[in-house]
């Protein structure tokens, strides 16, 4: 199961952006690098990262759009997620993941990898 968060896809961890670009988790404020798990996360995290990016290549969306229907098929009705969005083209992406459906392959190597 994906890791409960009341952050907002881990503070932006999820949609692969700190891997792209690791200068920019050294430019993230401390209070927040710590609240998203401390300088460490991008290394921590990179098997979930590289997982989530490979399936995004393979649906043809964006890692976030992934983690996003990734999190809605763990927890269902138990969860409502609410994405955040500082740009229209957020809301899209975001709406967009109701299209998409992870394969059981697919949830259960993200999973693994959590």
């Amino acid at each position: 199961m994906p890791p409960h968060d009341d952050s907002g896809m881990h503070q932006g961890v999820l949609t692969g952006r700190f891997h792209d670009d690791p200068d920019s988790f050294r430019r993230v404020p401390r209070l927040r690098r710590t609240m998203m798990g401390g300088n460490r996360v991008p290394r921590r995290t990179e098997p979930l990262i590289k997982g989530l990016m490979a399936i995004a290549v393979a649906h043809g969306v964006r890692p976030g759009q992934v983690a996003l229907a990734w999190v809605i098929s763990n927890y269902r009705d138990t969860v409502v997620c609410i994405p955040g969005a500082s740009k229209p083209s957020h809301a899209t992406e975001s709406a967009a993941v109701m299209d998409l459906k992870l394969s059981e392959n697919e949830l259960a190597a993200l999973n693994e990898r959590s």
